[in-house]
């Protein structure tokens, strides 16, 4: 594959970036600006994964919600259904991402994707990611190369200064 002549549909790039809703427990207000409350607790986050060609394209976020909230996922479904904001959604016991949602986040997502760029058979995308541990292994790579992207893992602390994603929602 060279890397020179590959359309920008065709590169993709994904990141997760926390939240920490458990932190705000209020707010007040100092000259008219809300200044959350925190809390302090960081047992649990939310997170989303975002998806981002490099043309700008992008698929709807997925965001992953901790254990505790499993029980007002129904609501929180329809009400992002209700906006239309193509938001998908998964829980997790601690709302990070893992192994086994990222496999199957691959199984989901890259099938837009191509969608969305318009392949033939013979081409082939590239996947940009960090190489966290949950993003790394056999199976991805297996996953990806079904879908008929290859990947190109960064190191995992250097993201915030190389990854496009880093830098952009950062």
């Amino acid at each position: 594959m060279n890397l020179l002549t590959i359309h920008p549909d065709y590169i993709w790039n994904l990141d997760e970036k926390p939240l920490m809703p458990d932190f705000i427990t209020g707010s007040y207000r100092v000259d008219g600006t809300r200044i959350p409350r925190t809390s302090g607790a960081r047992s649990a986050s939310w997170s989303l994964l975002f998806w981002l060609s490099a043309s700008g394209k992008t698929i709807p976020p997925l965001c992953i919600f901790p254990e505790p909230i499993r029980c007002q996922m129904a609501e929180i479904t329809a009400t992002l259904s209700q906006q239309r904001t193509g938001f998908r959604t998964a829980v997790e016991p601690n709302g990070y991402m893992n192994s086994k949602l990222f496999e199957n986040e691959l199984y989901e997502a890259l099938p837009l994707i191509r969608r969305t760029m318009k392949m033939s058979a013979h081409q082939c995308g590239l996947l940009i990611f960090d190489n966290h541990k949950s993003h790394v292994g056999r199976k991805v790579e297996s996953i990806c190369r079904w879908f008929g992207f290859h990947v190109l893992t960064i190191p995992s602390h250097l993201s915030i200064l190389i990854q496009p994603l880093d830098n952009h929602f950062n």
